[in-house]
Order: structure tokens, then C-alpha cells, then sequence
């Protein structure tokens, strides 16, 4: 008799002993924005700066190709890229004195208007999840007779997942 009252009591005792347990409940969310981003062929974010070497015999600035990926968590959209302006050397102390530039992507030139690249052409022979194929960007200028000195510029990309 006294182990069936013990065991009533450890009974007893277990349900007070829940009665001051606490459930709790997390709801855990997670907003994942579509995003991408232009980088180096490698992985290695793009040069902040770069320089075109003058070839004196051909007139003109040698053109710099940046092999490049587009690395993106929404492989189905197509990119919009365009310029924020016309590209342009201009020289540090005659401003007057500018050199014009073409950028490329993808052998596409560039201009201020959106130039749309299908995500079929850019991810369709991708390695990796989310990462382009290898596309050069390419920078060059035409034939010039430039003044002699310093020259600088920015070319700035505006580079959008298409809605």
C-alpha cells in the first residue's frame, strides 16, 4: 500500500512539477532579396584600377580585357548593363583634352541604354551554382592623337537583374 501512495505522489509531484514547465514557440523567417554581383573570373573582386599602356606605333591605347563572372542567387533572370556615361579618358591638366573609350561585355557594346543578356547566354554553361560562364569586359579606345600626359577616367557599370 505505501508504494501505491509513493507512487501517487511521485505522480502527483511530476504533473506539478509540468504545470510550471514552459512551451515556447520561434517562428524563424528569412527574406533572401535576388542579388548578384560582377567579379573577377576567380572569384577576386574587379580592380578599383586598372592602366592602358599608350602603343605609340599604332596610335592607340592598348585595350584591357578583365575576364569576369556574374555570381547571382536567381540564375533565371536576364541582366540589364549599361554605362552611367559615355566613358572617357580626360587629361589632368588640359580637361579639354579627352580620349573616348568603347567598353564591351560580352563583345556587346555598351552605351548609357540598358543592353539586355539573357540568362540563357550566361548561365547556361555555368560552373558552379550561381556563377556565370567566363564573360570578358573589355575597355579600349580608337585611334588617337593624344596629348602628351596624364589622362584618368571612370567607367562606371550599372549592372541590374532584369524584372
Amino acid at each position: 500500500m505505501k508504494v501505491k501512495v509513493l507512487a501517487a505522489m511521485a505522480l502527483m509531484g511530476g504533473m506539478a512539477f509540468n504545470a510550471y514547465a514552459v512551451d515556447q514557440d520561434i517562428t524563424v523567417t528569412a527574406s533572401i532579396d535576388p542579388m548578384m554581383t560582377l567579379m573577377m573570373e576567380d572569384g577576386s573582386n574587379l580592380p578599383s584600377a586598372i592602366e592602358m599602356k599608350y602603343l605609340a606605333d599604332m596610335n592607340k591605347l592598348a585595350p584591357k580585357i578583365i575576364n569576369t563572372r556574374v555570381h547571382t542567387n536567381d540564375v533565371e533572370k536576364d541582366l540589364n548593363i549599361k554605362l552611367y556615361n559615355a566613358a572617357q579618358l580626360t587629361h589632368t591638366l588640359t580637361p579639354a583634352n579627352t580620349i573616348p573609350l568603347t567598353v564591351k561585355f560580352d563583345g556587346k557594346a555598351l552605351t548609357t541604354t540598358n543592353t539586355t543578356f539573357t540568362a540563357t547566354s550566361l548561365f547556361s554553361t555555368a560552373k558552379g551554382a550561381g556563377a556565370s560562364r567566363s564573360i570578358p569586359l573589355e575597355i579600349s579606345s580608337g585611334n588617337v592623337t593624344p596629348a602628351a600626359g596624364f589622362y584618368t577616367g571612370l567607367v562606371r557599370l550599372a549592372v541590374v537583374q532584369a524584372p
